[in-house]
């Protein structure tokens, strides 16, 4: 949720690399290994000299806040 918050917000993100961040950012965020301090490093170099990266403002509001984000579930009840 904070990740959500955060894209919200206008925050480039270095996430953990896994199929949370996949499913819900795609490309629109750096995914980096959490176990390795070099990936870490090389994500958080990377956000730090592309600011352009700041990309999931839009797609938060679009994914996630009302009522964009209980469409999916009215649809599913409707069924």
């Amino acid at each position: 949720l904070s990740a959500i918050e955060a894209g919200l917000a206008g925050a480039s993100l270095v996430l953990s690399d896994d199929p949370w961040t996949r499913e819900h950012f795609g490309d629109l965020v750096i995914a980096v290994d959490p176990q390795d301090p070099v990936s870490i490093n090389n994500g958080v170099q990377q956000v730090l000299n592309d600011r352009k990266l700041a990309k999931c403002k839009d797609l938060v509001q679009q994914k996630y806040i009302l009522p964009a984000a209980i469409e999916g579930l009215v649809a599913f009840l409707k069924g």
